[in-house]
């Protein structure tokens, strides 16, 4: 992820405060489209920041290899969701969120997010799956998007470096990472939480070094993923913040750079890390199951994770390609070549 903040750190500062934000780069509909998906499969979507491409494979097939077709997105997407037969692919560079109907292939649309915003992160919200959420690094914005007319509905300044987000039915949840342009440090890390209903803050924590990521454990709370300053002065490490935000419960160490997460049934959750491999910890009991010292993939610069049944799926973005695990085990099952840069991954089910 280091990559793609110190791209978008290399474009000018400029904040909208536009409720429908100024037109970005044209919208990636010309092209081949991407693989047209059935409905009723299972598909896993992996996006390349690099590539700037999208592709699928069929999680049911017996050999589990790419689909014919390549999709466009914008420049360096950055995450992808997928609501109902729809991808979204947040475009960091482009400024936009693009839109992929998955029974073509083809994009539908853009929403234009803003000069120089940088989005980041994005959420379906789980009470409209016609609303999503989205934060933007560069102009340090919550953003909340009409994702059926393709629009921005509300923004409000939060931050620079503004990065992970949480979605409830009632509070949304981002982190302020810290990050200094100016010296390429840290300052303070915070988790701020508002209302959905108008926006008011209703927290903001101090959490450890370079909060980064947004999940709900097993346990009910959310967590937040810490990547610290990759090494140079501090490790990965999760906060478990109260249910109600009103503080932050505790703190474990899993060192490395712990980025993204994903959570199994068993509330085990996997963390991709940079150039750190693959991390792990229970959730419900708040211990380490897998930190840096004992890491699967060490070394690998991991980009996301995403889960299918007893299977992992690792986006290797060093690699140019995604491992798929054994979820139990963490023995290699296969690696396959994918398009340019890796960066996400989400299972879908049109």
């Amino acid at each position: 992820m280091i990559f793609l903040i110190l791209l978008a750190l290399a474009l000018p500062w400029l904040v909208s405060c536009s409720d429908d934000g100024p037109t970005g780069a044209p919208c990636p509909i010309g092209g081949a489209p991407g693989p047209a998906l059935s409905p009723g499969g299972e598909y896993l979507l992996v996006a390349h920041s690099l590539g700037e491409t999208w592709e699928a494979m069929d999680l049911l097939a017996d050999t589990l290899e790419t689909l014919p077709g390549t999709g466009f997105t914008g420049q360096a997407p950055n995450d992808i969701e997928v609501a109902g037969n729809r991808m979204y692919s947040v475009n960091s560079l482009d400024n936009s969120v693009s839109v992929v109907d998955l029974a073509t292939g083809r994009t539908l649309g853009c929403i234009a997010i803003g000069a120089s915003t940088n989005p980041y992160e994005l959420e379906i919200d789980p009470a409209d799956p016609a609303r999503g959420w989205l934060t933007t690094f560069l102009s340090g914005e919550l953003v909340e998007l009409d994702l059926a007319r393709l629009r921005v509905l509300r923004r409000i300044q939060v931050g620079p470096a503004l990065q992970g987000l949480w979605v409830g039915n009632d509070v949304v949840a981002v982190t302020l990472t810290g990050y200094d342009a100016v010296t390429y440090g840290y300052g303070p890390g915070y988790a701020v939480a508002y209302a959905k209903s108008n926006l008011a803050e209703i927290a903001r924590l101090p959490v450890s070094t370079n909060p980064t990521f947004l999940f709900e454990g097993a346990d009910g709370r959310v967590h937040v993923v810490c990547t610290g300053d990759y090494g140079a002065t501090s490790t990965g490490r999760v906060a478990r913040i109260e249910a109600d935000f009103s503080a932050v419960r505790d703190t474990l160490d899993l060192g490395g750079a712990p980025g993204r997460a994903v959570l199994a049934a068993n509330g085990i959750a996997y963390l991709t890390a940079f150039c750190d491999g693959v991390l792990a910890y229970d959730t419900n009991a708040f211990t380490v199951v897998r930190s840096a010292a004992n890491a699967w993939l060490p070394g690998v610069c991991a980009g996301d994770a995403a889960l299918h049944g007893d299977r992992l799926f690792v986006a290797e973005f060093d690699r140019d390609a995604v491992a798929v695990l054994d979820r139990a085990t963490g023995a290699v099952l296969q690696e396959i070549p994918v398009g340019d840069g890796p960066t996400a991954l989400v299972v879908a089910t049109p």
